[in-house]
Order: structure tokens, then C-alpha cells, then sequence
């Protein structure tokens, strides 16, 4: 199986975490997660930290929090061709 990430929509204002794992299983999920895979060359471990980095999280964070509703805007990822 091809390795990639799992990434956890955050759909609860109480877990202002995002969470990403690798994996190289086959595994099943729902529509609360999100798989990413890379281009030939692209290090997926390295994203997967940057992506779990508190940084990232911070940015995440203030972007993307809708503070009245109390939950996160969906981010999409758009097709690069």
C-alpha cells in the first residue's frame, strides 16, 4: 500500500488539535478524515511534522476559527494539476 497521511477534521471546538498520522496500511475511514498523498520524492514524515507542529496549529488557529460559531471553517484542498 502507498504510504500517506491521515488527517483529522476538527469538528469539535473543545480539540483545538489537528491531527495527522502516517501510514502505509490500507486503512478505512470516514468523511472525518482526509487522505493525502505525495508526489514521487516528497517526504511525508517531514509534512506530517510540520503539520503537527504548534505552529502550524497557532495559524490554523487563527485563520480558520469562526469564534462565534464556536467551530472551524472547513479547508479544502484544491486539485493541482
Amino acid at each position: 500500500m502507498e504510504e500517506r497521511l491521515l488527517i483529522q477534521q476538527i469538528i469539535d471546538w473543545s480539540s483545538l488539535h489537528i491531527l495527522v498520522g502516517w501510514t502505509n496500511e490500507e486503512l478505512y475511514n470516514t468523511q472525518n478524515q482526509f487522505n493525502l498523498l505525495a508526489y514521487d520524492g516528497t517526504n511525508l514524515k517531514y509534512i506530517l511534522a510540520i503539520l503537527n507542529s504548534m505552529i502550524i496549529m497557532y495559524y490554523h488557529t487563527r485563520t480558520f476559527l469562526d469564534v462565534s460559531l464556536q467551530r472551524f471553517q472547513k479547508v479544502l484542498i484544491n486539485a493541482v494539476p
